[in-house]
């Protein structure tokens, strides 16, 4: 089995790792090699066709969806350079309209009203006191009564309506932030840093922004269908990758390794992937971070049933789906959306542990609960059944296990911290780590993701400049 040298090697082609590569070439580093498991560019940004609509490609996002604020966002920065936001989209998270299981539509004043303190009470989050909060409470509770407490401004005969308004909006921050947010520290919440401006569409699909980091990249430098199976970084400056490759077993030698791999990746598989096994205090940090999973339905129509504008709906439930997340999957489903360019298309979101259970039934199982939702919800028993599905399935993914991290209960920022250092052999950083889960305040996003892999290339950059200096 021969050995393929290179002097930093990736791990993983999404958005951390391409961006890792894309700055050490820019930096002149020139023996660069990115060793990718599946068999396309992106991890989790997963641009998808499923047809044309007006003779262009109808694209669906199976993964990251839009730009998360317009200020200090390094994806943005790099979309407005290569001119990939024309049309210029935001997204409006509530727009639409909001239906109720009793098929009425709620008044847009109220829904408006109840959306404006929502995302008051949310914003208080930002300014939670690490030191003065339990470990153990969590922001689903948190939400829960500080909501409580604003209902007493709102008429009685008002009160279902907006407790229902409430359940479909602490959906929506759970699909989010990613998890049930039962699960979700309220300690540390504030970590997380939400950047100025709305979210940003990508009009042709959020590879867009992965083709221009590759476009920057030499020929040859990316192996698609290269699993990572081990990591050798024993007291020696050399790393030893083991991988498996359609053509069997291949070994490469390289000077550093930034490991780029999802944190659901790292819980799973670092015991058998690092050799010597990692630090006690880095594996402890892998276990105790939050790991949550996302996952989108497409439902496509031959024909819209609906007006455009008109398509977007959201589901307010009368309860909490809190206990039943797997037989009532369904109520942890904010609803659907309209999509880009793409007429006959409705995009539903869903979070948790229902994400999971969905991951576990048939196309046809999924299809007919939502057209049975979509129908009750809208009043409207006649809305035709749609013709196709397609779905995410991120839990199951062995190349990602799940969507995005959060810090739970059991973690900390120095969880982070601890997760994103390298491990050295004297003084020289051999393996390093990037991605969304190391970011220590854009954890769970494209720009965090991105801005972490320029950080690890960094690294390296200077750790050269100080050698030649000495």
């Amino acid at each position: 089995m021969s050995s393929i040298r290179a002097s930093v090697i990736v791990v993983g082609a999404g958005m951390a790792g391409l961006s890792a590569a894309q700055h050490l070439f820019n930096a002149g580093f020139t023996d660069v090699q990115i060793l990718e498991a599946s068999n396309r560019l992106g991890g989790r940004v997963h641009t998808y066709d499923i047809g044309d609509h007006n003779g262009r490609p109808t694209l669906v996002e199976l993964g990251a969806n839009f730009i998360h604020g317009t200020h200090g966002n390094a994806v943005y920065s790099l979309a407005t350079e290569h001119n990939l936001l024309s049309p210029f989209v935001l997204l409006d998270r509530m727009g639409g309209c909001v239906y109720t299981e009793d098929g009425r539509r709620i008044d847009q004043s109220l829904t408006d009203r109840v959306w404006k303190i929502f995302r008051e009470v949310e914003k208080e989050l930002e300014d939670i006191v690490s030191e003065n909060t339990d470990p153990s409470a969590d922001v689903g509770r948190y939400m829960e009564d500080r909501l409580q407490e604003r209902l007493g401004e709102f008429a009685p005969d008002h009160q279902r309506d907006i407790r229902a308004l409430l359940n479909c909006m602490l959906n929506y921050l759970s699909f989010h932030t990613g998890e049930d947010l039962e699960k979700v520290s309220l300690k540390y919440i504030g970590c997380y840093r939400e950047l100025d401006g709305k979210n940003v569409i990508l009009p042709n699909g959020f590879r867009s922004i992965i083709d221009v980091i590759a476009q920057d990249l030499p020929p040859n430098t990316l192996r698609f269908n290269t699993k990572v199976e081990k990591i050798s970084y024993h007291n020696t400056k050399t790393v030893t990758i083991t991988c498996q490759t359609p053509s069997g077993k291949r070994t490469f030698e390289t000077n550093h390794a930034i490991v780029t791999c999802s944190v659901g990746v790292l819980k799973s598989c670092h015991s058998e992937m690092f050799e010597p096994p990692l630090p006690a205090k880095k594996v402890k940090s892998i276990d105790a971070i939050g790991y949550g999973t996302v996952n989108k339905i497409f439902l496509k129509w031959k024909e819209p049933f609906w007006q455009r504008g008109e398509g977007r709906m959201k589901f307010a439930w009368k309860t909490r789906n809190t206990a039943s997340r797997t037989s009532q999957w369904y109520k942890s489903l904010f609803g659907f959306d309209e999509i880009l360019n793409n007429d006959c298309t409705l995009c539903g979101w869903i979070h948790g542990k229902a994400a999971e259970h969905l991951e576990t039934l048939t196309d046809q199982e999924v299809m007919t609960q939502c057209v049975t939702l979509i129908r009750q919800f809208r009043g409207d028993p006649k809305i035709p059944a749609p013709t196709e599905i397609l779905r995410s399935a991120w839990q199951t993914n062995e190349f990602t296990r799940g969507s995005y991290s959060f810090l739970s209960q059991m973690s900390s920022p120095e969880d982070i911290a601890c997760l994103g250092k390298p491990l050295y052999v004297e003084e020289a950083p051999v393996v390093l780590f990037a991605g969304e889960a190391t970011h220590p305040h854009f954890f769970s996003t494209t720009h965090g993701a991105r801005e972490s892999g320029i950080r690890e290339a960094e690294r390296l950059e200077n750790f050269y400049q100080k050698q030649l200096r000495n």
